[in-house]
């Protein structure tokens, strides 16, 4: 069923299955549907083919977002049911520890993590060969701490009879509220507060992992000869040079640039024929499509959820 939407069913199947199978051992549905997915990231999955890829990861995309929204949804009608059944001295009562535990929940994670910074800034075992982090760092990651569908689920799985079951929901319900809300909303403003909106690492750590992959690349195509050889030890030695330390900023921009207004080119030059039938359109727009997206920057590729 590889590379068929059966595949992408059997996917579905397949999670469902093992949580199934979870609960009726006894055993934490998450947890066991995190081991099986690292296991299959381990065993077989190198061995996917790129196009199932591609679209298994859109399929699951979409997939996610609208659990998310259906469990947000869900929580918010019992909820409101919660509160219009609770008598007002009930409600006030659940709202002052409510706030208590979204406090603690924020101090203790900031409290936590601003230890292990200096911890770790100080002991070298505890970070490895890593670049020790500054505070600004450990303040920044302290207060990313927003919480979401895990949290709501858990307090929305317990059953009807669990012990100040409500409470517990309209808790998990405030934290998420307030920390998406408020941490959310505040997180661009500290990180400009911090000076930390012009580090960019990805773009860096992407150039040089991208230079070592065109080198692995390039060590197969030695004693090679043709056409063929040559294109794509241009194509690689372009690609490592690139990626060096030393190299010039804007050489990977120009190669981008080049490349994507020559495949402009090539779809105005596609979409203004008319002597080929559908079937070879189709094929020859992904073919664009794919290269188009090869060659974008990480933020073009990236498709927000909202």
């Amino acid at each position: 069923v590889t590379g068929t939407l059966g595949g992408n069913l059997l996917e579905f199947v397949t999670c469902f299955g093992v949580w199934i199978v979870a609960e009726r051992l006894g055993l934490s549905p998450v947890l066991c549907l995190v081991a099986f997915a690292m296991t299959l990231a381990r065993d077989v999955g190198i061995a996917v083919r790129p196009r199932t890829r591609i679209h298994s990861y859109a399929v699951w995309e979409s997939a996610v977002f609208l659990l998310n929204v259906l469990a947000f949804l869900l929580m918010g009608l019992q909820a409101r049911t919660i509160v219009e059944g609770m008598p007002a001295e009930r409600l006030r009562e659940a709202a002052r520890f409510a706030l208590a535990v979204v406090a603690c929940v924020i101090l203790v994670r900031m409290a936590w993590v601003l230890l292990y910074n200096r911890l770790a800034h100080r002991f070298r075992a505890l970070r490895a060969d890593s670049k020790p982090a500054t505070l600004r760092h450990g303040v920044l990651v302290g207060w990313c701490g927003m919480r979401g569908l895990l949290t709501l689920a858990t307090a929305f799985a317990l059953p009807d009879s669990f012990p100040q079951r409500n409470l517990i929901v309209l808790t998990a319900f405030a934290v998420v509220l307030a920390t998406l809300v408020l941490q959310g909303l505040t997180l661009g403003p500290l990180v400009r507060l911090l000076r930390l909106d012009g580090e960019d690492g990805l773009a860096a750590e992407l150039a040089s992992a991208r230079a070592e992959l065109a080198g692995a690349a390039l060590a197969t195509l030695e004693g090679r000869s043709g056409a063929a050889a040559d294109h794509w030890r241009y194509r690689f030695e372009l690609m490592r040079r690139v990626g060096e330390p030393s190299a010039d900023p804007g050489a990977q921009e120009l190669d981008r640039e080049l490349g994507l207004a020559a495949m402009r080119r090539q779809r105005q030059r596609l979409h203004a024929g008319n002597r080929i039938d559908v079937d070879a359109f189709l094929v020859l727009q992904q073919e664009l499509d794919f290269h188009e997206v090869a060659l974008s920057s990480e933020n073009e590729r990236r498709i927000e959820e909202s």
